[in-house]
């Protein structure tokens, strides 16, 4: 995926540009975590998905950053997700974990060219919740459960666009 691939990019970036050697492996005491970018998830539990937390020893470079990335990653709540080196204090390596969180639903889902019995008929089949996260698979359900539903009403050459608008 690019976003991970983007992920180790700017942990490379940020681990050189705190002046560790990379091609030496160092141990280091995980002196802090901060995060960025949450606006509705809990710091603490995105720093439990990660698995990481303070007091912990980290080799840098090593296998428990991308394996952090990969903890957040899974929960399929965010677009993006990096970890970086804050700062180095003598032994100890204060992490950023820097997170974009997927958008929300703020508004119920609309259904334009539909009548307003078949917009009611399709809201009632929608897995659209507001408030709930939008992912691509809750997109892909929403344009199968609507090409169904047009196929049981006689209509077999449907076309079905789910789009994303911001608010």
């Amino acid at each position: 995926r690019i976003p991970s691939l983007l992920a180790v990019l700017l942990v490379c970036g940020s681990l050189w540009s705190q002046k560790i050697d990379l091609t030496q492996p160092k141990e280091y005491t995980i002196g802090g975590i901060s995060v960025r970018g949450a606006e509705t998830t809990d710091v603490q539990a995105i720093k439990l998905f990660a698995g990481l937390k303070e007091g912990d020893f980290i080799t840098i470079p090593g296998d428990r950053i991308p394996r952090a990335i990969k903890g957040i990653w899974q929960q399929d709540l965010f677009a993006d997700v990096a970890i970086g080196v804050a700062e180095v204090r003598g032994e100890s390596v204060f992490l950023v974990i820097d997170i974009v969180e997927r958008p929300r639903l703020s508004r119920g889902a609309r259904f334009p060219g539909a009548s307003k019995s078949e917009e009611d008929d399709l809201r009632d089949l929608s897995p659209f919740i507001t408030g709930r996260m939008v992912n691509e698979n809750m997109k892909s359900n929403m344009a199968n459960l609507a090409r169904k539903y047009y196929k049981e009403k006689g209509f077999l050459d449907v076309a079905v666009d789910v789009r994303e608008v911001a608010d």
